[in-house]
């Protein structure tokens, strides 16, 4: 077969229009793996959130079995409210007239700047 000026036998024709092909065949394929990699990625993502999200609903589920039990009831209604059941006596505690806490003592800042040699004389030997 004539082709221009070159002179190709059928076989090699044959040949080179395959491996033009498989090469087309390969860039294709790489194409599609470029796209692929980063949809993966998504995918690994989206199941790490996933898993993240179902954790979270089977902990609120418990918190929320927890809150509705009669056990929690009862202790908020005891301890919160400050509720009895009927035959129980509630006790207050109410201070004794003219007694006062111990107030907390307040930390007063100072503002007299001293250089780190009198910081270190002062820590030292006092006043």
């Amino acid at each position: 077969m004539q082709i221009g000026p070159f002179n190709i036998e059928r076989g090699r024709l044959l040949l080179l229009i395959l491996l033009v092909g498989f090469i087309l065949f390969i860039l294709q394929i790489n194409n599609l793996q470029n796209k692929l990699t980063p949809l993966q990625e998504q995918v690994a993502t989206a199941r790490v959130e996933s898993t993240q999200l179902i954790a979270t609903q089977y902990a609120l589920q418990t918190e929320i079995a927890h809150a509705t039990s009669p056990a929690a009831v009862e202790e908020y209604a005891r301890g919160e409210a400050h509720m009895v059941k009927p035959g129980d006596k509630l006790v207050v505690v109410i201070p004794v007239p003219g007694t006062e806490p111990t107030p907390t003592p307040q930390v007063v800042l100072s503002d007299i700047v001293r250089t780190p040699l009198e910081t270190w004389l002062l820590l030292l030997f006092g006043n």
